[in-house]
């Protein structure tokens, strides 16, 4: 009895516009008692502090507790979870990471689809050189693979950000997308339609090669095998890869350098002579291309040699037309001799250690042979190497939530406050 008037004098001191007292309620509230509307009520306080507060170190607290609140009733806090939402468009990034691990911890098939859309619209708008987007990514990664009702609305993000900046960001986005197309076959069009689209936008050698496996791993169809190859052909531009040097390119520079302008009038009526080449205006760096990295990364040739060689492969399986196939095998020729040329060259910094010059000259090999068993084989290790790598990376998309602490020591902090 004397419980319950407690209680009744708490939630008559909740109406007030104090956020201390607020606070101190709802701490008091649940130290009291467990029952679901007491901690329903507790919630609600906790929430309105994290909309209302301005002060960061504060709204860490106030998630502390509502983490502490899982344990003594987990189902309550599931209910709640929306009221939690605006707290992710604090600036600070420690208050958006704890925000996101508890909600992450809450989410529900009921609510997955509001919290995706809240998460999506938050990090649209985070600033460019923000340094969260990697954190919100992974948020929807998580909830996608968890429910699968709202992969495609995750996955959206993925045309916003592959050509982002940040590399960082833009190989989340991809280890997204590959996650996503293993664990759901009904999404893997849309998923290469979009990455063939994109393809020209990326900015990072690093997400290059994670589109060309996923290209190489998951075109089965003629048609995604003919977009795929040609997307990569063409961002490749003309061949050879490698052009001959010029003799007469040295002298020309040279020349070049020492070419007078002739005299230039300064403001104080003196002559000052001038070069030709110090007079060119400064230019802008232009952005780099898909042919730019491959110059500079031994990596990502074997990459494209790999990729292409097993759309070749799965070209010859399907039993594509004749003529197709035959320029598939003839432009993948071309492009693998290119890249042991760049690696091989001392005109270039590509350099190809003997196992990538094995793997590159494998490659070739299986372009021109013919043999079903050799075909097999080549294809069957790649699909085992994937298994394998599906296999170790499945314990980190389990469910995000800590083991439970004891009610006891909720209760005990909480009255410690």
């Amino acid at each position: 009895q004397e419980k319950t008037k407690f209680i009744k004098c708490i939630i008559l001191l909740m109406e007030t516009a104090s956020q201390s007292v607020l606070f101190e309620c709802a701490s008091t509230l649940v130290a009291i008692s467990s029952a679901p509307t007491a901690v329903r009520a507790a919630t609600g306080c906790y929430a309105q502090l994290l909309r209302s507060h301005g002060d960061n170190n504060v709204k860490l607290i106030v998630l502390d507790r509502l983490s502490e609140l899982r344990s003594v009733n987990l189902a309550c806090l599931q209910e709640c979870v929306l009221d939690l939402l605006p707290v992710l468009q604090s600036p600070s990034s420690d208050v958006q990471k704890k925000a996101i691990e508890l909600i992450l911890a809450l989410v529900t098939p009921r609510t997955a689809n509001e919290v995706v859309s809240n998460i999506k619209k938050e990090l649209l708008r985070l600033p460019q050189q923000s340094t969260s987007k990697q954190l919100f990514i992974q948020a929807l990664q998580e909830c996608a693979l968890r429910f699968s009702d709202v992969a495609p609305t995750a996955l959206s993000v993925f045309s916003d950000f592959i050509g982002d900046s940040a590399s960082e960001n833009a190989t989340e986005v991809v280890s997204f997308a590959r996650s996503v197309v293993a664990a759901f076959p009904d999404l893997r069009a849309s998923v290469l339609e979009k990455i063939v689209e994109a393809f020209d936008d990326i900015k990072s050698a690093s997400v290059y090669r994670s589109v060309l496996w996923i290209l190489g791993q998951h075109c089965t169809t003629a048609s995604e095998i003919s977009a795929a190859f040609n997307a990569i052909i063409a961002a490749l531009g003309q061949f050879p890869l490698l052009s001959e040097p010029s003799d007469n390119s040295a002298p020309e520079d040279t020349q070049r350098k020492d070419t007078s302008s002739g005299p230039v009038l300064l403001a104080d009526g003196t002559y000052k002579s001038q070069s030709a080449a110090s007079s060119a205006p400064a230019t802008t760096k232009p952005q780099e291309t898909f042919r730019d990295f491959l110059t500079s990364s031994s990596f990502l040739g074997t990459s494209l040699s790999s990729a292409l060689v097993k759309l070749v492969v799965k070209a010859r399986q399907i039993k594509l037309d004749a003529e197709s196939l035959n320029r598939m095998i003839a432009q993948s020729s071309l492009v693998i001799v290119g890249v042991i040329r760049l690696g091989t060259s001392p005109q270039t910094k590509v350099y190809l250690d003997g196992c990538s010059l094995q793997k590159l000259y494998f490659n070739l090999r299986v372009l021109h042979e013919s043999s079903p068993e050799l075909l097999r084989t080549f294809l069957s290790q790649w699909d085992q190497a994937f298994a394998e790598f599906v296999k170790s990376n499945a314990t980190s998309h389990n469910q995000l939530q800590p083991e439970k602490e004891p009610t006891s020591h909720v209760r005990c902090e909480a009255r410690q406050w």
